[in-house]
């Protein structure tokens, strides 16, 4: 195996385990805004101002839970290594999550409802680990290349 093709195989492998890492961490807040219940849902339609937003987001709520469609995630590359992940949501989940909207300011917030953090939080220093030992390998290829 030639050292391009070690470097190319590790790319791969630093690549796929950001791809598994972001749709575990996906996951992770599918299922957190699934438990919110039916208290959760209502409190997220009450910050909402409008009674045009709040009918548009009423037809997103599924038996599922409601923003869970709208979690989504973007991986970014350079020079085709992946170096970067990105989370998107609706911007009532960051109100939940911190306690405030409506009626609550962010001086006296509310029970907060983080559905975001934990699921980065419990995945992120296993991911951590295997990107650090993937490109300790990458470095030794490098090494031995120069030589």
């Amino acid at each position: 195996m030639t050292n391009d093709s070690e470097l190319e195989v590790q790319t791969r492998q630093v690549n796929e385990e950001v791809r598994k890492f972001s749709d575990e961490v996906v996951a992770g807040m599918k299922g957190a805004i699934s438990a919110l219940g039916v208290k959760g849902k209502q409190e997220l339609l009450r910050r909402l101002k409008s009674d045009k937003a709040k009918a548009k987001l009423m037809t997103r709520i599924s038996k599922e839970g409601i923003l869970k469609r709208d979690v989504k995630k973007k991986v970014y590359y350079k020079y085709g290594e992946a170096f970067g992940v990105g989370f998107k949501f609706p911007r009532q989940g960051i109100f939940l999550a911190k306690g405030v909207g409506r009626g609550r300011p962010i001086s006296s917030p509310g029970e907060k409802k983080d559905f975001f953090n934990p699921a980065i939080d419990a995945r992120f220093n296993q991911f951590a680990d295997k990107i650090t030992e993937i490109y300790a390998d990458k470095v030794d290829v490098v090494i031995r290349k120069i030589k």
